[in-house]
């Protein structure tokens, strides 16, 4: 029997979820940090962002 396309689709489901994590190690920063943080919100990603502090 064939299982052609049994984990195909889920595992591509699952790729289309991937959580992306950007991480600004900054020091001395602040005047350019919310610049930093509107640019990364401005990017095209269509995923859910569940953190902004």
């Amino acid at each position: 029997t064939s299982r052609a396309g049994v984990g195909g689709a889920s595992e591509e489901r699952q790729a289309m979820k991937a959580h992306v994590s950007i991480i600004l190690p900054v020091h001395n920063a602040e005047p350019w940090l919310d610049e930093c943080l509107r640019s990364v919100l401005q990017q095209d990603f269509e995923g859910q962002v569940w953190g902004y502090h």
